[in-house]
Parts: C-alpha cells; sequence; structure tokens
C-alpha cells in the first residue's frame, strides 16, 4: 500500500486522536479501493533518522512494473540509513 504522508513514528509512540490516526492512512484508501498494486521504499531519513517513504503506483495486475521501479529507484539512490 502507498506510504504514510508523515515520516515514520518513532518505536512506541503513540497518538489517540483518530483524526490524526485517519490523515496517517490518507493515501493507502483510494488506492486499496481502486485494487491497485503498490510499494513502499524509503527515499530519505528524518534529521532524527526516521525513514520516509515514497510510494510507487501501478496499474492493476501490474505488480511486476512496480517492483522494478522500486528496484532501480534503490539501486540509484540507495539512501544510507543513519546510525542510531
Amino acid at each position: 500500500t502507498p506510504t504514510a504522508p508523515t515520516p515514520a513514528y518513532k518505536i512506541g509512540a503513540q497518538d489517540n486522536d483518530p483524526v490524526k490516526m485517519y490523515l496517517a492512512d490518507i493515501c493507502t484508501v483510494t488506492v486499496n479501493i481502486a485494487s491497485l498494486p503498490g510499494i513502499s521504499t524509503t527515499c530519505g531519513y528524518t534529521a532524527d533518522g526516521l525513514p520516509i517513504g515514497m510510494s510507487v503506483i501501478g496499474r492493476r495486475f501490474d505488480e511486476q512494473t512496480i517492483l522494478q521501479c522500486a528496484d532501480a529507484f534503490e539501486q540509484t539512490f540507495a539512501p544510507t540509513a543513519p546510525k542510531l
């Protein structure tokens, strides 16, 4: 499924605000309803070292193309994870 519109949460972080929780999933809803294949790959890191994801969405039943696209991105740009 697509990536959330925010960086990853810190381990153990919880947010009980239902609106924030809904908005964290806002990018996944329409893609899942449309039954489109999607993949998320790391495209960078925040100043705190948390991963930032990039979504690649494809045509229905065309998983091979999105896998190739994500692989090409990772091979070309391969962001280095910071030491935690």
